[in-house]
């Protein structure tokens, strides 16, 4: 894994271009237009590269989240795709009935792209089901 990471992060600081359009375009599962895209591929590449790559290092890094997650005292929402369903038992583990799921079948990284319909009506109910 830490082969495939490091090269990632290579490739990363050699062409950013390249890797920040590939990146963004594999959070999608529907299809974006090109100017949608080429406008999140200009964004992203503002972060300088060894930025990006040492936030990508970091997000990997930390292999256990339980003493931060044992803090949480509030509701917590976790919209994902079936990929992430790992994170999800993770979470229902550590969080129990503090957590929400919401599985988004058919999406990508970016839900609320991908059906911002059903992700903006998850959250809206969400929100209106908190305690007052």
């Amino acid at each position: 894994m830490f082969a495939v990471i490091s090269g990632w992060m290579n490739q990363l600081q050699q062409d950013r271009r390249k890797q920040a359009e590939g990146f963004v375009r594999s959070m999608f599962k529907k299809p974006q237009s090109d100017e949608y895209v080429r406008n999140l591929v200009d964004a992203s590449i503002q972060v300088p590269a060894d930025t990006a790559a040492l936030l990508i290092y970091n997000m990997i890094a930390v292999s256990d989240f339980s003493p931060g997650l044992a803090r949480i005292n509030r509701p917590v929402l976790f919209a994902y795709q079936p990929e992430s369903q790992m994170s999800a038992d993770y979470l229902r583990l550590k969080l129990g009935d503090r957590l929400k799921l919401e599985r988004f079948d058919g999406d990508g990284h970016a839900l609320f792209v991908d059906d911002p319909e059903k992700f903006n009506h998850v959250l809206e109910d969400f929100v209106e089901g908190l305690p007052k």
